[in-house]
């Protein structure tokens, strides 16, 4: 832990006042000689003070000089991991097509990684979680028509109250031919339960039928590594039988 240099100059100041403050009260009331013995001893307890402050003055500054260093390693490598990026993900899912469905939070730089590796996002899709989501329809039903506009691109009647209610944005083509489905879910929300409940009925729905990636939406995705690990686990997860030959 970094001292506060300010707080112990502080210290050793009102120690000072008080030791002087203590000789010249000492030196009214009691004789010479103890009044040098107390003054001795105060003296010892002064250096010690200043040996102390200097050893914690000496600790600090090694660890400031450490931070320093590691900060400089850590920079060091986002700095390099961004050059080679560009590298690592280039060409690794050209020809793909896939579309994003966000549960209340949508990530841009999980489209922009994905293009930046080569693959086509047909359609992106944002479902938008309130009290009105479930008035006319359960959750498990208007996550059901979400996909099923994804996948076969049937824009049913309870997409359409979704529509004019703002409980769902959609962008692109729906009912094209996809790779693989990247679902982004929301790291903080008020409505955390039904974020699990809408990915649960997701997974279920579509284990059987395509393949699809699960992306949370927090710092991790939004550093380079974390994108660069994003790109490889898809294209490892799509190519994994041609991987094990």
């Amino acid at each position: 832990m970094i001292i506060d240099f300010r707080y112990h100059v502080v210290s050793l100041v009102g120690i000072f006042i008080a030791l002087g403050l203590g000789m010249l009260i000492g030196s009214t009331l009691v004789g010479q000689d103890f009044l040098e013995n107390v003054t001795k001893e105060q003296q010892i307890w002064i250096k010690k003070l200043e040996e102390d402050y200097l050893t914690l003055k000496e600790e600090t500054d090694k660890i400031k000089l450490e931070l320093k260093e590691k900060n400089n390693q850590i920079n060091e490598y986002n700095n390099f991991i961004a050059r080679i990026s560009p590298y690592l993900v280039q060409g690794k899912l050209a020809g793909k097509n896939f579309a994003i469905i966000a549960l209340e939070q949508t990530s841009p730089v999980v489209a922009e990684i994905l293009e930046q590796s080569g693959a086509m996002i047909t359609s992106n899709t944002v479902l938008n979680f309130s009290d009105e989501l479930t008035a006319s329809y359960s959750l498990n039903e208007l996550t059901k028509h979400t996909l099923d506009l994804i996948l076969k691109g049937e824009k049913t009647e309870p997409i359409q109250f979704m529509e004019v209610n703002n409980l769902i944005k959609s962008i692109g083509n729906y009912g094209g031919p996809l790779d693989g489905i990247i679902l982004v879910t929301a790291s903080k929300t008020d409505h955390q339960n039904k974020i699990m409940e809408a990915q649960n009925y997701i997974y279920n729905y579509l284990k059987d039928k395509i393949e699809f990636f699960v992306v949370n939406n927090d710092e991790k995705i939004n550093t380079i590594p974390g994108q660069v690990n994003l790109v490889i686990s898809i294209f490892e997860n799509l190519n994994k039988d041609l991987l094990k030959n």
